[in-house]
């Protein structure tokens, strides 16, 4: 992975090393690299790959990139992490996000609440 990104200058072919390994060193070092280069999108990615989740959040509020961090959570997060996805949408003004999220999270009268803020949008919710 090293090699490819700082040698072969070859950045895509760590990018998919590690993807296909889910090596937590190599994702470390494409998220470090990513974020040199100012792919945030990416960096989060990788962070998440990393079990650096804590810092791919960060990096996700401080650069609008919440999209990012939950794709690159999937299904695999924890509750937790998913409540501090709804907590931050709740900030945004974001119902219906906050909403979904809080139903991931299994806090129904939360989702509902969102839910019921934004009207008709949210009536498939």
């Amino acid at each position: 992975v090293r090699l490819h990104l700082e040698k072969l200058q070859k950045p895509q072919r760590a990018f998919t090393l590690v993807r296909d390994s889910k090596s937590v060193l190599g994702a470390l070092l494409v998220a470090q690299h990513c974020q040199g280069v100012g792919d945030h999108r990416a960096a989060i990615e990788f962070l998440i790959l990393a079990k650096r989740s804590e810092e791919a959040l960060e990096l996700a509020v401080t650069h609008s990139c919440m999209e990012a961090y939950t794709q690159a959570l999937g299904k695999e997060g924890l509750p937790e992490e998913y409540k501090k996805v709804a907590i931050y949408y709740e900030g945004q003004q974001d119902y219906q996000k906050a909403g979904e999220f809080w139903l991931v999270c299994k806090d129904y009268s939360k989702a509902l609440r969102f839910f019921l803020q934004c009207g008709e949008r949210a009536v498939d919710q």
